[in-house]
């Protein structure tokens, strides 16, 4: 490849005729549906390295592809931004300040849920004077639109949970938590926050891991036998099985476990 001066000039021009294409044909209606998608941890760094080593690997396929020259997928949409999600009080955030950040457009503090600036992890007492911030999935379920949320990690985890839960702390995730970290009764976990009140009651549909958030000693009897868990993750609720009282809630509420129950679901 001969990457001389025409070479980028006629590379700018042709991005800039695509801009100006799309901004001609933009379309003022209004959207049907709204896909947030995060991959978690990619920043600027992230997807260079991974803009990078997608082409090293398709290098063998076209020798011009280097690595720098290449591009992302979704880095050729017609629109694309830039969002800061940082926290307040770490130079390197975690999932939790940051999702809490993008779905509610309010900075917090590291290791907190759905609060602003005046909460302090671990802290109990600072929730008296935090204001709690409304998410995203708040907004639109009061705007009478349908919510749900897909995650590869437990549903009680740091980044989905910032769509429905307050929390001091991202860890409080079931009542075993709760219990272990001596927090008095008026703190809700996670778990508990998703399944009794908005904007997590009223999800529509909720696709990831963390079942042993959702019930019981998983010793007990209620826990589901046929559950194949491959993560050592100790968690469950005081005594109440969210998982039945979900099911019990309605007839058209449905819990699956795997593909094949999935599959067997009739959505209409």
């Amino acid at each position: 490849m001969n990457e001389d001066i025409p070479y980028w000039q006629a590379k700018g021009k042709n991005d800039i005729e695509n801009a100006r294409n799309v901004f001609s044909n933009i379309n003022k209606q209004r959207a049907k549906n709204i896909i947030i998608f995060i991959g978690d941890g990619m920043s600027l760094p992230t997807l260079t390295a991974s803009r990078i080593y997608k082409a090293q690997r398709n290098s063998e396929f076209d020798s011009n592809i280097m690595g720098e020259e290449s591009a992302l997928f979704f880095e050729g949409f017609p629109h694309v931004g830039l969002s800061k999600t940082y926290s307040l009080d770490k130079q390197t955030p975690d999932s939790a300040a940051t999702a809490s950040a993008m779905f509610s457009g309010i900075k917090t503090m590291t290791g907190t849920l759905g609060f602003d600036d005046k909460i302090r992890r671990f802290n109990v007492d600072s929730i008296k004077n935090a204001t709690e911030v409304e998410s995203i999935m708040l907004h639109a379920q009061r705007a009478n639109k349908d919510t749900g949320f897909v995650t590869t990690t437990r549903i009680t985890h740091a980044t989905p949970a910032s769509l429905y839960a307050h929390s001091a702390n991202r860890d409080w995730e079931c009542f075993k938590h709760i219990k272990n970290d001596n927090v008095n009764g008026s703190v809700r976990e996670i778990a508990w926050q998703l399944m009794n009140q908005e904007p997590g009651n009223m999800t529509k549909v909720i696709m990831g891991g963390g079942w042993k958030t959702l019930v019981p000693n998983p010793n007990e009897s209620s826990f589901r036998g046929d559950y194949q868990d491959n993560y050592e993750y100790n968690c469950y609720t005081e005594s109440r099985d969210f998982v039945e009282e979900f099911k019990n809630q309605s007839g058209k509420n449905q819990v699956v476990m795997n593909l094949t129950e999935l599959n067997q679901i009739d959505a209409a």
